[in-house]
């Protein structure tokens, strides 16, 4: 099924669009303004449109930092119900996980993760679309708008122990520092905000506990009565299980509350084989990476796919995608 967004997104990028004078109309190709278009008009817009229309518009206005001051635009919330949820937690652990849950329902370009330790907190963002263009200025963009709904909550002076960044560099970060003033950490093996597990759980307002839990009900009751097929909700799971690089099913299973064998059941009634769920995760990630990378390699390429070695990934990248390694940059491919 094609992944969507809440068409909220869409109209404030058009009024973005407009406020830095861009002229979508000749930065668009027709059928991405049409979606734009169509999108507004509905509760729903093709979440690739979003995401191909950041990236497109970045590159021929030669404006690298676009994501990022997209994500500076008007209000944190406003993208759909879940945005509603930060007005009524009292820790940030409690609105991430609520995005982990539920962000489906107002971007299924997007899957999140928290990954700890002792002393830090990671709060990951995983693309789940695969574009012709690559998904780096919409991640950008998303990592704004999460440090910002953090420091609504911990104040304006706040930073976090650093955002990592999925992608190469660009050529001139002073852009970038001025608008994340925070550590930033370009090439790495994921999109995150890592902060300290103190203030993951650090109670920064009152909240109000009853009308979180009603809004959670509604989050609830809007995803049962959503189209979300089975092998989609796997999809997301089986993504966030490769992003802490493990590929193993019941880990999957576990992280939907399920046996394995429950699992594979439901797949197969779809005519589904986790398998399958694993090579589309694999595929999308590999294209992603070569896509933003700056000097990609096999050796980070099999990091991020959760392969033994360079090998299994150079036959992956024959069998999936149909490349061979030597038209890729990098001392390994």
């Amino acid at each position: 099924m094609e992944p969507t967004a809440h068409s909220s997104v869409a109209r404030r990028f058009l009024r973005f669009a407009d406020a830095e004078n861009l002229a979508l109309d000749t930065l668009l190709d027709p059928t991405l303004a049409a979606a734009f278009e169509e999108g507004c008009a509905s509760e729903r817009v093709p979440a690739t449109a979003i995401v191909e229309a950041l990236q497109v518009c970045a590159e021929r206005s030669g404006r690298p930092d676009l994501g990022a001051v997209f994500g500076t635009f008007g209000e944190v919330g406003g993208y759909g119900p879940l945005s509603l949820m930060p007005e009524h937690c009292t820790t940030i652990r409690q609105i991430v996980e609520a995005g982990v849950h539920f962000m489906h329902l107002e971007n299924s370009a997007l899957a999140l993760e928290i990954d700890e330790d002792e002393e830090e907190a990671s709060v990951c963002y995983l693309p789940m679309v695969a574009t012709r263009w690559g998904s780096a200025q919409f991640m950008e963009a998303i990592l704004m708008l999460s440090l910002r709904g953090a420091r609504a909550f911990l104040g304006e002076q706040w930073a976090p122990l650093r955002v990592e960044f999925g992608h190469a560099a660009p050529g001139n970060l002073r852009a970038h520092r001025r608008l994340f003033r925070a550590n930033l950490k370009f090439g790495a093996d994921r999109y995150a905000m890592v902060l300290s597990r103190r203030d993951l759980d650090r109670p920064a307002r009152a909240g109000d506990p009853e009308r979180r839990a009603t809004l959670e009900m509604r989050l609830v009751e809007l995803d049962r009565a959503s189209s979300q097929d089975f092998s989609d909700q796997v999809e997301r799971a089986t993504a966030r299980v490769l992003s802490r690089g493990s590929v193993r099913i019941g880990a999957v299973a576990e992280s939907l509350g399920m046996q394995a064998r429950t699992l594979q059941r439901r797949l197969a009634d779809d005519g589904m084989q986790f398998s399958h769920v694993l090579e589309r995760v694999r595929r999308r990630t590999a294209l992603d990476y070569l896509l933003n990378a700056h000097r990609p390699t096999l050796t980070d390429l099999a990091q991020r796919l959760s392969y033994g070695d360079a090998s299994a990934t150079s036959r992956f990248l024959r069998s999936s995608l149909g490349l061979g390694v030597r038209g890729f940059p990098g001392d390994e491919i």
